[in-house]
């Protein structure tokens, strides 16, 4: 079997290794590269696996293809793995139902497709070895959060309709007392808060614009935010990590990252069935 590993979130690796560069000037930075690759294959080598480049040149520790040995008990390497502490990334949308990543310490995230963990347990071990910079979490911090400070608003504008609207047309801010979102990674807010490149898997849904109430309009500013100004008790917004089917955070957010137009039929009769289940 062969099987291929490679990084994900491109950004993140592209800005690391510039500034690995920027910091050791890139003679430097070549030659530990060639040597962590020197290492690195000898080290698979060890372990009676191959690899496959079509160019000697193209070999790098970040981009390999292995060979798998039949027989293999992956499964057990994953749960080796994990009591080692690599941390185990859970599933997402934007990645297909056969894929799992897995955050190699202090290095790289590396992303598998099927069966082929035994790449990936070997190339941790390599990689935890190498003399790496540390990463600087500080400098992957999120944006920091704008909120619209000394906000105001005419009284009048403030105001509930008199009666209830007959016509869209004529309702007012202050009577609107339920959102819902559906949506993809934008409404499910992925990656909103997050410090690095694992973190662009979870759904923020609290900070999603659309659809978010986490903190307050001065803090942060969503549109659950703006229309709590006018109407305290609205319901359905999103608060806090985690899935679509999450009650406590999701509420009436059926967002899913990574659907497309064909996928909110779906979302609308989910949405249906929520606000049935939850009156």
């Amino acid at each position: 079997m062969y099987h291929h590993t490679a990084p994900i979130s491109s950004v993140y690796a592209l800005r690391s290794a510039l500034a690995v560069i920027a910091k050791e000037g890139v003679d430097e930075s070549v030659h530990r590269h060639k040597e962590n690759a020197k290492f690195l294959y000898a080290t698979l080598k060890e372990h009676g696996l191959e690899c496959f480049v079509e160019k000697e040149k193209w070999r790098l520790p970040c981009l390999t293809t292995v060979k798998i040995p039949e027989g293999v008990d992956w499964k057990g390497v994953i749960e080796e793995m994990r009591n080692q502490g690599t941390e185990n990334v859970p599933e997402g949308q934007a990645i297909q139902d056969d894929v799992r990543s897995l955050l190699v310490p202090k290095f790289w995230l590396l992303i598998i497709a099927g069966p082929t963990v035994l790449a990936i347990a070997l190339l941790a071990v390599v990689f935890t070895a190498f003399a790496l910079p540390p990463v600087d979490l500080k400098a992957r911090a999120p944006l920091p959060d704008l909120g619209a400070h000394q906000w105001s608003c005419d009284p009048a504008v403030m105001a509930k309709s008199k009666e209830v609207p007959k016509s869209v047309h004529s309702v007012r801010f202050a009577d609107i007392k339920m959102i819902a979102a559906l949506g993809d990674s934008l409404s499910a807010g992925n990656g909103a808060n997050a410090y690095g490149p694992l973190a662009v898997l979870k759904e923020y849904r609290g900070l999603a614009f659309p659809i978010g109430g986490d903190m307050t309009l001065e803090e942060h500013i969503t549109i659950p935010n703006v229309l709590k100004k006018f109407n305290p008790n609205l319901f359905g917004y999103s608060t806090g990590v985690g899935k679509w089917n999450s009650w406590e955070v999701s509420k009436l957010n059926m967002a899913v990252p990574g659907s497309e137009a064909k996928d909110m039929p779906v979302q609308a009769q989910r949405l249906v069935d929520t606000m049935r289940k939850h009156p």
